[in-house]
């Protein structure tokens, strides 16, 4: 299994004037960001549309920032893509250091907060048919072989919502299009076919069942629940493989 990349999200429902703060955002993320990037969108366009990006001095993660949420984008190589306590320890740090921000620009509380991980598996035979072994078998659909799949399901326990999706990922030689309905099948063939797997945990269950928001004192408490079912489920795959 290698570790693709990672992505913290915290919504809240302080709205935030991010372009008037821009300069106080830029100097508390200074050790580890680079220039703030300003997007010329309209006050009353979408609150969640990104205001501001920044992007790490040494180019593996990207912050975003809206009116009434922060993003953070993290790619992984090196150690990291077979290390998932590194990941953890880095996404973990990072996150507090935004929810710093946010309290610093008057922020009070959040209304939920989640980590999700994209990571490959290792096929042992034809990707959909290991995907098939993994998830129980697929057997025969109309009478024909199974070209690609996507399986997902959505759980609760506690607070917390667990989302797993598995899919197949296809390359194709000397393929770069945007649109995969568009390759030419006849002179492209497929040079690398992954299992990609995406864990979404998040504690949006809380907030849609309660409707009340969290403290910011208490995210070490809520990224240390979400990391643990994450360490629990992402365990689970590695034994899969």
């Amino acid at each position: 299994m290698n570790l693709i990349n990672a992505q913290f999200s915290i919504k809240f429902s302080d709205s935030i004037n991010v372009r008037r703060r821009a300069n106080d955002i830029e100097d508390a993320l200074a050790e580890h960001y680079g220039n703030l990037q300003i997007l010329p969108i309209p006050d009353n366009f979408a609150a969640e549309a990104p205001r501001v990006i920044l992007t790490s001095k040494n180019g593996h993660s990207s912050v975003a920032i809206s009116l009434i949420s922060v993003d953070l984008n993290v790619n992984f190589d090196g150690n990291f893509v077979n290390a998932f306590d590194k990941t953890r320890e880095y996404v973990t740090n990072r996150a507090q250091m935004l929810v710093d921000l946010l309290s610093k620009l008057g922020v009070k509380g959040y209304c939920y907060c989640g980590v999700i991980y994209n990571f490959t598996i290792d096929a042992k035979e034809p990707p959909v048919e290991y995907m098939g072994k993994l998830l129980g078998g697929f057997g025969k659909v109309d009478g024909g072989d199974i070209y690609d799949a996507l399986w997902r399901k959505t759980v609760t326990r506690g607070d917390l919502f667990i989302n797993e999706q598995v899919g197949i990922d296809k390359h194709f030689d000397g393929v770069d299009v945007p649109i995969p309905e568009l390759v030419d099948f006849a002179n492209n063939r497929a040079v690398d076919e992954r299992i990609v797997t995406t864990l979404d945990i998040n504690n949006r269950f809380r907030y849609l069942q309660s409707g009340n928001t969290n403290s910011l004192e208490e995210f070490s408490l809520s990224i240390d629940s979400v990391y643990s079912l994450m360490d629990e489920m992402y365990s689970k795959w590695s034994k899969e493989e």
